[in-house]
């Protein structure tokens, strides 16, 4: 809930400077992400939906942070444009934890990280114990074992309350 009050702030603020110009458009010169140096440039922009080089408006900037603060992958997230470059400014969030496959007829490793990597961007192993990411996940594993041929719900499970101790993990 926090976190989703600092980016309604700082979108708040960002959109009452520009009120005027929030209907125009703009080609940010860049777009760069500042504080989350686990995760590469190209994965939030994948995450975020963005492209070097899109138009957008101010509404739109702040569509495409609620994607990435979707995640829970992020505790907080604001952004800055200023004419030229569109900054985000992220915290990862404390609350990531491994997962732990249990009776599934799935082989948990690299190989099926890499599968998850390719859907998600921003899974690196790991999932917070709320949020769109974790979801996803789950979805992702439903949609493998039916293609297997195998009907199953796969429910998510955090096993260590906040903050995470070494050894919790999501199962």
């Amino acid at each position: 809930m926090r976190r989703h009050l600092v980016l309604l702030l700082a979108a708040s603020a960002v959109f009452m400077a520009l009120c005027p110009a929030s209907a125009q458009k703009f080609t940010p010169k860049s777009i760069q992400f500042k504080g989350a140096p686990e995760y590469s440039d190209q994965e939030l922009l994948s995450a975020a939906g963005l492209k070097q080089g899109d138009v957008l408006s101010v509404p739109e900037m702040t569509d495409h942070s609620q994607l990435l603060m979707d995640t829970g992958v992020f505790a907080t997230l604001t952004f800055k444009f200023d004419g030229q470059d569109l900054v985000y400014t992220l915290t990862p969030a404390t609350n990531l934890y491994p997962i732990r496959l249990q009776n599934l007829p799935l082989a948990p490793g690299p190989e099926l990280d890499s599968k998850l990597h390719a859907l998600f961007p921003l899974y690196h192993g790991k999932v917070p114990d709320g949020g769109g990411l974790m979801e996803q996940v789950r979805a992702a594993l439903e949609k493998m074992l039916a293609d297997e041929g195998v009907k199953a719900t796969v429910t998510a499970v955090a096993t260590a309350a906040q903050p995470p101790a070494k050894g919790a993990f999501v199962s």
